[in-house]
């Protein structure tokens, strides 16, 4: 995280003896914001660089890590926010000046930009004005500074009462790509053929081609002399008004992967000028009656979906890889999903950055009768360096382009990233950084109809608030997820594998599941995890990590006179034979019971439960324990993962009818 060292003062009678401060970029952010945010007075508290010795001028500069411009002649409220529009490439924050008279059409701003470098007084006065020179390119309208304020020993009056505000959460302000765009004192004229964003946006809006069009464009940017970096965030900006006019599918494609693959191309092929289009003055609009409805292509119904990005989290050691291996068996060899459901047979490609394929990760998968034909891992990537081809580990981060062109011809049907916050290459807590990273996956999955599953971690101390929101780093990894997936012990020792979130689904649901250890079959000695499945679940994933990470009552069990008392409920609802277990969870609801004494009595009566009908139409039928019962097995398997594995012979307790299951 950035640290700013800047001065800070009362007022400008108090120009001297000036406190010097040391915080977090976001924590100066705040002051600047907040610190006079009832004050109306132009005068007050002011920030300016950091001063040796409190005295304000030339002398007492020290190096500055921020770079503030006054923009004191805004045309009108359109530039305005098209210069926070494109201010949001980089890290920063702005505000409205006491001058700033709308009213009187008077417009006037001053944003502030964390550098990836401190800078000189003398570096100063030309990185403000390379800066400018960006906005202007970036926002399509006049920015012009106040050179006058561009000095680090310039005192900055703080937000006022009734400023507008705002906050960017871009990159770093690179130092010297913009000093080196300036010129004894005056920006450099980039030979831009239109020099425009707006015939950008014209030529990125002509006719269907979407990618065509976004190719030259990014030729012309290219030949142009832009950077990498500036390209990426002109891009951004437009892309904003492309899903604007035309969609946001149609916006998502000027991003991501296929964006990094334009950039590329045009510097190997040295793209020149592209012909001018003509507008014609037409604008296309597509009623909704013309969209093509399509239904979403689930895997898996209700839990896996082709083309959508999938999080499973959970905290360490619940087994969460070894749940996302057993889902690939599955689909490997068109076993059955935990609801009984049938697979269809696809291709499963997996990458983990924690555990070794030689002695975990495959003998896990033999040990859950998987197709090891069908499943490949991304083992590397090479690189050339000064000439040399070199093979390097693979990062997500930076090699998710070529890997999208590996898979292009023939794409699996599962991918598996483990850990997930591999993929963002800066930091997994900013919600941009995030959705930046991921965003290369996601144009991945939905390209080619792959169902991503990203595995992850809870962080610590989270203990009480919505799973989603656990999942460690940003929230941007639960939003950008279709579904996310909690693996959580319970209360009485078990274990349940449940949906946390859904925007495609319901986000209700789930199964038990136990771990346990076996020798690999045709490997004497070599032993595994693997996933046993047992009975539905119901209800949400909160309530069940409540209950498991209550405290219990020191010196005695859990409610224990509610648990008698729904023990005789329960064995009461269930005396005249099998029963519905939504209808006996209703019954007892309805009794004042809640689902965690109900299942708390369901152990103590060691009650057995089957499973009838497949998919939707699937039911799980309570009964008492006849004489003939096995012994208590924890989470008994209901459906086999695949057809081949150990049959399970008897009945067991807490799962389902144990002579037709198959060990997954």
């Amino acid at each position: 995280m950035t640290e700013i060292i800047f001065s800070a003062g009362r007022n400008k009678e108090h120009a001297h003896g000036l406190n010097v401060v040391r915080l977090p970029f976001p924590e100066f952010a705040r002051h600047v914001l907040t610190s006079a945010a009832t004050l109306t007075a132009k005068d007050g508290p002011f920030v300016c660089g950091p001063l040796r010795d409190g005295r304000r001028n030339a002398e007492a500069v020290l190096p500055v890590a921020f770079a503030a411009l006054d923009l004191d002649r805004v045309r009108d409220e359109i530039d305005m926010g098209r210069i926070v529009e494109a201010s949001e490439a980089w890290q920063g924050f702005g505000y409205t000046t006491a001058s700033h008279k709308p009213e009187a059409g008077i417009y006037k701003m001053r944003l502030f930009f964390a550098l990836d470098r401190e800078v000189s007084r003398d570096e100063y006065r030309r990185l403000c004005r390379g800066i400018a020179a960006r906005l202007q390119a970036l926002a399509d309208a006049p920015v012009e500074i106040d050179d006058a304020c561009s000095k680090p020993e310039q005192p900055l009056y703080t937000a006022r009462a009734g400023a507008m505000t705002w906050q960017f959460d871009g990159e770093l302000m690179p130092v010297d790509a913009v000093l080196s765009e300036v010129h004894d004192g005056e920006p450099v004229r980039q030979q831009q053929p239109t020099g425009s964003a707006a015939d950008w946006l014209t030529q990125l809006l002509a006719g269907d081609d979407v990618h065509g069009n976004a190719a030259r464009v990014v030729g012309r940017m290219v030949a142009s002399g832009m950077d990498d970096a500036t390209i990426r965030a002109t891009m951004t900006v437009l892309s904003e008004r492309v899903g604007e006019m035309r969609g946001t599918a149609r916006a998502q494609a000027l991003l991501g992967s296929e964006l990094t693959r334009l950039i590329q191309g045009a510097r190997r092929k040295g793209y020149g000028t592209a012909q001018e289009p003509q507008f014609d003055g037409e604008v296309d609009l597509l009623r909704a009656d013309q969209v093509k409805v399509e239904p979403i292509a689930w895997q898996w119904d209700g839990y896996l979906a082709g083309g959508k990005l999938h999080i499973a989290a959970g905290a360490p050691g619940g087994g969460k890889t070894t749940i996302a291996l057993a889902l690939a068996a599955v689909k490997t060899t068109g076993g059955r999903w935990p609801d009984g459901t049938r697979a269809s047979v696809g291709n499963v490609l997996l990458w983990s950055g924690e555990d070794d394929p030689g002695d975990t990760l495959v003998p896990r998968l033999m040990a859950m009768g998987a197709d090891l034909s069908r499943i490949a891992f991304v083992d590397g990537a090479s690189e050339i360096v000064n000439g040399i081809k070199r093979r390097v580990a693979f990062d997500p981060a930076r090699h998710l382009d070529a890997l999208a062109s590996s898979i292009a011809d023939a794409p699996p049907a599962l991918l598996i990233v483990d850990p997930i916050v591999s993929a963002v290459a800066g930091d997994s807590h900013k919600n941009a950084e995030v959705r930046r990273g991921l965003q290369p996956l996601v144009d991945m999955a939905r390209l080619h109809g792959i169902a991503v599953l990203g595995i992850t971690h809870f962080s610590k101390g989270t203990q009480g608030r919505d799973p989603t929101e656990r999942v460690t780093g940003s929230l941007a990894f639960g939003a950008l997820a279709r579904i996310v997936f909690v693996a959580s012990k319970t209360r009485e020792g078990g274990r349940v594998f449940m949906k946390s979130k859904a925007n495609i689904t319901t986000d209700e649901g789930g199964f038990e599941y136990d771990v346990e250890q076996v020798e690999v079959p045709g490997l004497p000695g070599v032993f595994a995890s693997r996933i046993v499945w047992g009975a539905m679940v119901q209800g949400n994933a909160r309530e069940v990590l409540a209950d498991a990470e209550a405290e219990p009552t020191q010196g005695e069990a859990p409610e224990p006179t509610a648990t008698h008392e729904a023990t005789e409920a329960l064995r009461e609802v269930l005396t005249p034979g099998e029963t519905v277990g939504r209808d006996v969870i209703t019954t007892m609801k309805a009794a004042g019971f809640t689902e965690k004494v109900v299942r708390l009595a369901r152990e103590q009566l060691g009650v057995t439960i089957r499973r009838d009908g497949f998919g939707k139409d699937m039911k799980s039928l309570w009964a008492l324990p006849d004489a003939h019962s096995c012994p208590d097995s924890p989470f008994m398997p209901s459906f086999s993962n695949s057809e081949t594995g150990a049959r399970m012979e008897g009945e067991g307790t807490n799962g389902a009818d144990c002579t037709s299951a198959e060990v997954f």
